[in-house]
């Protein structure tokens, strides 16, 4: 084997060792579930007795329109932890807003460089050349909690599961909020 060869042997393992170092970090290619909080630490949170959905739908346009299941769910399964948090849900003037946001990330291009988008899918090329697809589904759920007066963020959390489909994300969701709230109010 000449030095060139075993230059190149030697960078593609750097290589690959350096992509398999970042896929273990938690925000990255991980299959393993990652939560985080964040919260304004001037913020007095025991004043907080009150809330709504900043979207402004009453619950009561969730039990009777709430055509999807998993927003049912985030809805139903937050109301009940606020709830046993003290807090009040309210239609007006509420001391907190309430919002979320979340995703299914679902494989979307089966080949290498097909069109569209397909950053759920890691591509790795072998030592025999070919291309292994290795998928990367997840469930991401963030909670936002605004001050009702000013409408500034208080309190954030996120969380990331591996999923295998929507119903294994179903099956999942209640936990990952109850594991969000968790952390809600800071210092409880």
């Amino acid at each position: 084997m000449d030095a060139e060869q075993s230059k190149g042997g030697y960078m593609r393992s750097l290589f690959m060792f350096l992509i398999l170092a970042v896929c273990w970090l938690p925000a990255g290619c991980s299959t393993q579930p990652h939560y985080q909080h964040n919260y304004s630490p001037t913020t007095d949170f025991s004043r907080f007795k009150t809330w709504m959905w900043d979207d402004g739908h009453p619950m009561l346009v969730d039990r009777l329109v709430g055509e999807d299941p998993v927003e049912r769910l985030v809805r139903r399964t937050v109301a009940a932890e606020l709830e046993a948090r003290g807090l009040k849900l309210v239609q007006n003037n509420p001391d907190l807003l309430v919002h979320y946001r979340g995703n299914i990330f679902r494989r979307v291009a089966d080949t290498p460089g097909a069109t569209g988008y397909s950053s759920q899918i890691a591509w790795e090329k072998n030592d025999a050349g070919s291309w292994l697809r290795r998928s990367s589904r997840v469930a991401v759920l963030s909670l936002f909690m605004l001050d009702g007066r000013t409408r500034k963020t208080v309190w954030t959390a996120t969380g990331r599961e591996p999923v295998e489909d929507r119903r294994d994300a179903m099956r999942k969701l209640t936990g990952v909020i109850r594991t969000l709230l968790g952390a809600f109010p800071p210092g409880r």
